[in-house]
């Protein structure tokens, strides 16, 4: 499963009031980057699956691991969708689940640093 923007992806405000008893199911928020031959960027989502299996998905792409960020799902969720909300987005050249999700790679460092604030 993958979390993307509340109006796009599984989770959502609506979904955890309808489904209350995930909240504190345990999940990872990770943020990765992703580059070809023709562009770079770095993309945040929550799974609650291994990582590994969540980046798998993404063949167009040669992925490495930044940070995983392991906690209850809803705080995860609205960690993410604060992050989500205060950088510009960027859209890749090659659509997949997920691509809402993801964000200039000159954020990098802003991001990590609101990712430990928590």
């Amino acid at each position: 499963m993958e979390c993307g923007l509340s109006k796009t992806g599984l989770y959502s405000n609506w979904y955890f009031d309808k489904n209350p008893e995930l909240r504190d199911k345990k999940a990872s928020l990770y943020l990765i980057k992703l580059n070809n031959l023709n562009e770079e960027f770095i993309k945040i989502g929550i799974t609650i699956n291994r990582i590994e299996d969540r980046i798998s998905s993404f063949d167009e792409y040669r992925t490495s691991i930044i940070r995983v960020l392991p906690g209850a799902l809803y705080e995860l969720f609205l960690l993410e969708q604060s992050i989500l909300g205060k950088y510009s987005k960027y859209r890749p050249n090659i659509r997949f689940g997920g691509h809402t999700e993801c964000m200039d790679s000159r954020n990098i460092d802003s991001i990590l640093s609101d990712m430990n604030l928590t």
